[in-house]
């Protein structure tokens, strides 16, 4: 699997243009982050958001970012799933921040070793891998095939990190993005100080106030919208990492009804390793369920 790699610095300014009633806090991280020096150069502390593609990645990777702005004045997000890409994007904005969020899909191993080495924390979402097939085939139009052989990288890299670091693992349909004791739960988990609105972070982070900021894509300063093929017209905010068609109808269970029988007997056999270690029923007659961790008390944000 080829590396994808976005750097791009963001500012406070980037995370509160919905919503300027967020105060910024002063705050620090906990003891367990700490700049690291590689080859003489200063590596500052990460917080990697690994995700199954369709599993809310992307709501975890803003808020993940949201919360270190307001604690510490700024941020440096990055997409990327190799190491050298990784210290290329640190090396582009290190003067920048303090910290570093991290988005990824397809973390490798030696990127994943280096985090886990450097005490990096990580925030980790699952969903069903085969709802995230049907998911990546439905709002972007993957083929079956390379579907299919996305979310079983992304559930190796998962299931490495989580082998390495534990992290905070957050359950697609568990709807963590709705529950308001999300939030909370990251700032305590990331080790951040002070105090934070929590309720205008929820109202940033509400499916509503995502769609207005997506469609306000055209308006947007050159370069922050990356065209993502010739054959569509989706396109990508290369800051929140947010797609003009990010959203889905947010079912669970779908591939039941929506993968053929020779799609489900495929997926079921490649994955069945993956889906016994997060916790999926491989058989398809289980029924559909959630891991009630989380009492959903916010609007719905599909993804």
């Amino acid at each position: 699997m080829g590396c994808q790699f976005l750097c791009i610095p963001n500012t406070i300014g980037d995370y509160l243009f919905i919503v300027p009633a967020v105060n910024k806090i002063a705050g620090t991280m906990s003891d367990t982050h700490f700049s690291f020096d590689y080859m003489n150069h200063r590596i500052p502390p990460m917080i990697l958001c690994l995700g199954l593609q369709g599993s809310a990645s992307t709501w975890a990777f803003n808020v993940c970012a949201q919360l270190v702005t307001l604690a510490q004045g700024s941020v440096q997000c990055v997409y990327a799933d190799c190491l050298q890409d990784l210290f290329n994007s640190v090396k582009a904005g290190e003067e920048q921040a303090s910290t570093y969020v991290v988005k990824s899909h397809f973390a490798d191993e030696d990127f994943s070793d280096y985090l886990s080495a450097t005490g990096s924390r990580y925030v980790l979402t699952v969903r069903d891998p085969r709802d995230c097939i049907v998911s990546l085939m439905e709002r972007f139009g993957f083929p079956f095939d390379v579907a299919l052989s996305h979310l079983v990288c992304s559930c190796h890299a998962l299931m490495r990190a989580q082998s390495l670091n534990g992290g905070l693992l957050l359950r697609y349909e568990d709807q963590f993005f709705q529950s308001r004791r999300t939030i909370p739960m990251l700032r305590q988990y990331l080790g951040l100080g002070g105090e934070v609105d929590c309720a205008s972070l929820d109202r940033l982070n509400s499916q509503e106030s995502i769609m207005e900021f997506i469609n306000t894509f055209d308006e947007l300063p050159e370069g922050r919208i990356l065209k993502i093929n010739e054959d569509s017209d989706d396109a990508l905010d290369v800051v929140t990492q947010w797609h003009r068609h990010h959203f889905g109808d947010g079912l669970t269970g779908k591939w039941r009804t929506r993968l053929s029988e020779k799609q489900k007997v495929l997926v079921t056999t490649m994955l069945a390793h993956p889906l016994k270690h997060l916790g999926y029923e491989i058989s398809e007659n289980a029924e559909v369920s959630t891991h009630s961790s989380f009492a959903p008390d916010r609007e719905l944000v599909r993804t």
